[in-house]
């Protein structure tokens, strides 16, 4: 039964960073478009250097790696309501007007 369960909660893992990923590239309002590239940079950066210590992680007591999963997690939460609203970045594509002037002309 166990393996079952990790093996669904992987997927649902999977499934929602692919999502996440997505959607920061396909909606203006989430990331302008001069940051994009340097958050998911970040990110992959920091998500790279953690796998490493997977396996260590894998060795420590029981409660430990869950807790500490859990604090990173916590953290992540806190950092992502620190970020601000950007008032200037478009809230549609209408906005942009270099993006007005290539569908006016294909029209």
């Amino acid at each position: 039964m166990i393996p079952k369960v990790i093996f669904i909660a992987k997927f649902g893992v999977a499934i929602s960073f692919l999502g996440v990923y997505q959607v920061s590239f396909s909606d203006m309002t989430l990331f302008p478009s001069s940051k994009r590239a340097t958050a998911i940079g970040t990110c992959q950066i920091f998500a790279r250097g953690l796998t490493i210590l997977a396996p260590e992680m894998a060795e420590l007591k029981k409660p430990l790696p869950v807790m500490i999963v859990c604090v990173i997690a916590i953290i992540a939460l806190i950092t992502t309501q620190t970020l601000t609203d950007n008032e200037k970045t478009p809230s549609s594509s209408s906005d942009i007007p270099s993006i007005n002037k290539i569908v006016k002309k294909k029209v």
